[in-house]
């Protein structure tokens, strides 16, 4: 089925989420600043996030595990993407894990589409 990963992941008043992320920029004295940023939270950006989020969990991996996880990261790159039912199967457990409820429930919903 084809998602799409633009949809974004609200609040519980509705609002957009945003993730913080530090950069680095040259300011016009051509110095490095580290600078405080955001984006909005997206059904893309919350799926890299799982599994970005998995690499840091101390558990038995296979290399088909570790491939089977990067497939998905890569695909989750594009603003649509088709994913097979296993890989919603595979994200939606990582999506429980990782996020609260009320966050959990609008991934789940989106991916139950």
């Amino acid at each position: 089925m084809v998602y799409d990963l633009t949809q974004e992941i609200k609040d519980e008043n509705g609002r957009t989420l945003n993730q913080k992320y530090k950069s680095i920029i040259v300011n016009e004295l051509g110095q490095e600043v580290e600078t405080l940023s955001s984006k909005p939270i997206t059904l893309g950006t919350a799926i890299r996030d799982c599994i970005l989020y998995r690499q840091n969990k101390p558990e038995e991996k296979t290399e088909e595990d570790i491939l089977f996880a990067e497939d998905i990261f890569d695909k989750c790159e594009y603003y649509n993407v088709d994913l097979k039912k296993e890989e919603v199967s595979f994200i939606k457990k990582l999506v429980i894990e990782r996020y609260l409820q009320h966050s959990s429930a609008q991934i789940l919903r989106m991916l139950n589409k």
